[in-house]
């Protein structure tokens, strides 16, 4: 019987070291001091249309009530708008495009967790030397507020926007709209920097 519970210790022993071994990613393995660096791929850009107009695809937003109030770009729908949707529902509604993604940019400075759509708006920013208005717009919104305490993915859209709003206030082909948003937005992105951190 001993022995037997001996067998049954060692092939369990086995399995778990051959699971852990095959469950072992690249990432887990340290790097060596003299390996080249690692850089990671590129990310593709998503491509939104934001020309007003009706979107081409059919979504939820055009039955909805509230969304198409907020069409009208009224500061108290786009106020309810944002409190029922959050920056996730809006970040859904500017995937969509269109008029539909115009409104949920103009919503998102409402939203209490604004902050958390940074990260995609700058995504959007980052490759374009024309960037959109209303882009700019909702990301000047946003940092315009002091954030909030919140997760670590909130508190670094602040640090990851920096560089990117800081390249474009520095274009020279830049409209004069464009360029007081992008400098205004990095002078606040400044400010916050520290705070986003802790």
């Amino acid at each position: 019987m001993l022995k037997s519970g001996s067998l049954l210790l060692t092939a369990g022993l086995l399995a778990l070291s051959l699971a852990l071994f095959l469950g072992c990613r690249r990432e887990e393995v340290p790097e060596q001091p003299n390996a080249p660096e690692r850089k990671p791929a590129p990310v593709a850009q998503e491509r939104i249309d934001l020309t007003p107009g009706k979107p081409a695809l059919p979504n939820r937003f055009g039955s909805d009530a509230l969304w198409q109030r907020a069409l009208g770009a009224e500061e108290i729908d786009l106020m309810l708008l944002a409190n029922r949707e959050g920056a996730l529902g809006l970040l859904e509604g500017l995937r969509v495009g269109r008029s539909v993604g115009l409104t949920a940019l103009a919503a998102l400075p409402h939203a209490d967790d604004g902050e958390l759509a940074l990260g995609r708006l700058c995504g959007l920013l980052a490759s374009e030397n024309d960037p959109s208005v209303a882009v700019l717009r909702a990301v000047h919104g946003i940092v315009a507020r002091p954030p909030e305490p919140r997760e670590a993915i909130a508190r670094t859209g602040y640090v990851e926007c920096l560089p990117i709003v800081e390249r474009l206030a520095k274009l020279p082909s830049l409209d004069p709209e464009k360029h007081d948003l992008a400098s205004s937005a990095v002078g606040l992105l400044l400010e916050h920097r520290d705070a986003a951190r802790r």
